[in-house]
């Protein structure tokens, strides 16, 4: 960037105050942040870093798309410029590690809401609004999980937040998340 061209101007700037320092956040607050573990938190500086061929600390939209694409992604030039302006709070036009961080986890949050919501249809909550043990029993013995009655009991008492003996699309958002 042109300020690590001159440092000294970056330096005067921050001193009189004309510009706030940069916020750097430790890998626990940014795990804390997100939602993540700390591992999660190293894993994506691993792959930022990867990424960051020349070191300069950001990756631009052609690496970020490389990165979307080593994880499974397939996104349009368009969904590349989408997430950069979504996601470059500085308005750089590059991602730097925190910007990376807010990016992956927010694709890996959305993921989870699709595959929980897919759930909550395979086991047929859409329809009637909630969850009884038997809905919950025979979509496990369905896909070979016969569990005890009593720990398919227990199951639903640990998500039924109101006791109402019944799992509710909220509770059932909450246990899948927790799970």
């Amino acid at each position: 960037s042109f300020f690590r061209s001159y440092p000294s101007l970056l330096s005067s700037l921050l001193l009189f105050g004309v510009m706030a320092p940069p916020c750097v956040l430790t890998e626990e607050e940014l795990a804390a942040k997100h939602g993540l573990a700390v591992s999660d938190v190293q894993d994506l500086r691993s792959m930022f870093e990867q990424f960051d061929k020349d070191g300069s600390g950001t990756i631009d939209k052609d690496e970020i798309g490389a990165v979307m694409r080593q994880i499974g992604f397939s996104p349009t030039e368009q969904d590349l410029a989408q997430m950069l302006a979504e996601v470059d709070a500085d308005g750089s036009g590059c991602i730097e590690f925190p910007e990376f961080v807010t990016l992956m986890s927010f694709k890996a949050n959305s993921e989870l809401e699709t595959d929980i919501a897919q759930c909550w249809e395979i086991f047929g909550g859409c329809t009637v609004g909630w969850l009884s043990t038997a809905d919950i029993r025979k979509v496990l013995e369905r896909f070979g999980e016969a569990l005890p009655e009593e720990e398919v009991t227990q199951l639903v008492r640990e998500a039924d937040v109101d006791g109402d003996g019944q799992v509710t699309w909220p509770e059932f958002q909450r246990m899948m998340r927790t799970r």
